[in-house]
């Protein structure tokens, strides 16, 4: 009986290390099925998360992108020229003469500002107007809109005057990258 015990006793403990094997290979299935879910789904959380990420890059450089757009820079290569005795200057010393004004960047809804020397060459006073033509296209008068701070007013002989000119370009425009004019100044 004890040997017939004994054995039964070792079939059962074999029994049940062979139960606490399958058992464990399941629990290490289990675990392993787990982690690798657990991976597939942190994949899947984070290819999500960067997708709305990209999504939400594209809707805003799409934006910006627009609001440049809208904000178009202009470029004025415009010539001046002047009619009577008077002659425009870059320097209040009248060493450098003005052919054009560089306007610089321009953009929708803002006011340029230069400043120039405007002297009367002649003998007598004169007065001072301005006008413009050639635009080019021809359209973008009216968008744009210059003025200056000495229209009638009256210059003395051989006197120097400090001219302030304002391109002023509206919120509207749209489809003008660059355009040019003639600023015509007449001393009369």
């Amino acid at each position: 009986m004890k040997t017939l015990l004994k054995q039964n006793l070792k079939e059962l403990t074999k029994y049940i290390q062979e139960k606490i094997k399958t058992a464990k290979n399941q629990i290490l299935h289990l675990t392993s099925f787990s982690i690798s879910h657990f991976r597939q789904r942190k994949t899947l959380m984070l290819t999500s998360a960067l997708s709305v990420f990209t999504i939400i890059n594209l809707v805003l450089l799409t934006t910006i992108g627009a609001q440049l757009t809208v904000g178009t820079n202009l470029y004025n290569y415009g010539s001046i020229e002047t009619l009577g005795k008077i002659n425009v200057y870059t320097d209040s010393g009248c060493i450098t003469k003005a052919t054009t004004i560089d306007w610089g960047t321009l953009t929708p809804g803002t006011v340029a500002t230069k400043i120039l020397y405007i002297k009367n060459e002649g003998n007598s006073n004169l007065y001072l107007t301005i006008n413009t033509d050639n635009w080019t296209p021809s359209v973008a008068d009216n968008y744009l809109v210059l003025n200056w701070n000495l229209e009638g007013i009256e210059i003395a002989s051989n006197q120097v005057i400090q001219a302030r000119f304002g391109l002023s370009v509206s919120r509207n425009i749209g489809g003008i990258n660059n355009f040019s004019f003639n600023i015509i100044l007449t001393g009369s």
